[in-house]
């Protein structure tokens, strides 16, 4: 039996396990994905996280009775699901999974207050680390590629923590590295595999030789970044040098 038969056959045990909570099953179907996506197998990790996000929106049920701890279990598990998303290059997949998580955040404390437990899950403080996986919304809406949703929630949240997660925004930012095999790339907001600028610093030759595309759609919402039409609409260019 191969590796991949051997993971499909835990992913069947996991769904047909009736004694296990939620959250041990959401636990156990992260193991999978992980171990999915190491053997290259995308399309059993696809459906192992599919049925992680499944156990992730079980853990907590709003209707039951506020329980905090649950409620911040479930978030952890929805982060961790638009992660996987996100490795396997299904961009709105993941985001949809944040939003779910976003929802659930609003349900443990009020939106405009600074409330501790909701604000853990929005942002916890641990300062920015390449070897860190932030399991906080804005680290997975930054994942994803929609650096406007990353700021707008950092925006949102209480002042006493604000600046910490703007600061925490920016560093992340600036170590980014979409292209860590390449000199003359490194940010791909959408993560199609078209940089949104090159070093300012690169020869043609350097970029011809690269074999990368400049990406014409960088937030990949379908509007072109620039046109030179005045009639057609122009979309904001991010971290763009050269266009005035």
């Amino acid at each position: 039996m191969c590796i991949r038969d051997s993971l499909e056959n835990a992913r069947r045990s996991v769904l047909d396990a009736t004694v296990l909570e939620a959250n041990d099953s959401a636990n156990l179907f992260d193991d999978l994905v992980d171990a999915l996506l190491e053997v290259g197998d995308n399309v059993g990790a696809e459906a192992a996280n599919r049925d992680q996000r499944k156990a992730a929106q079980a853990i907590f049920d709003a209707a039951a009775g506020y329980d905090e701890d649950l409620a911040k279990k479930e978030v952890g598990q929805l982060i961790k699901v638009a992660r996987h998303f996100v490795a396997l290059n299904m961009k709105d997949a993941a985001l949809a999974t944040l939003d779910e998580g976003l929802i659930v955040v609003n349900q443990i404390g009020p939106e405009a207050d600074n409330y501790g437990p909701r604000i853990d899950q929005i942002y916890d403080g641990v300062p920015y680390s390449d070897n860190i996986a932030y399991d906080h919304l804005i680290g997975g809406y930054l994942d994803a590629g929609d650096f406007t949703r990353a700021l707008e929630l950092a925006l949102s949240i209480g002042t006493e923590v604000r600046n910490d997660a703007l600061g925490w925004l920016a560093d992340a930012l600036v170590h980014r590295d979409d292209f860590p095999d390449s000199p003359i790339a490194s940010i791909d907001t959408d993560r199609d595999g078209q940089p949104d600028f090159f070093n300012p610093l690169a020869t043609d030759e350097q970029i011809e030789a690269s074999g990368l595309t400049l990406d014409e759609d960088c937030d990949g919402d379908g509007i072109l970044d620039f046109t030179d039409d005045p009639k057609e609409p122009l979309d904001k260019r991010p971290f763009f040098f050269d266009i005035l």
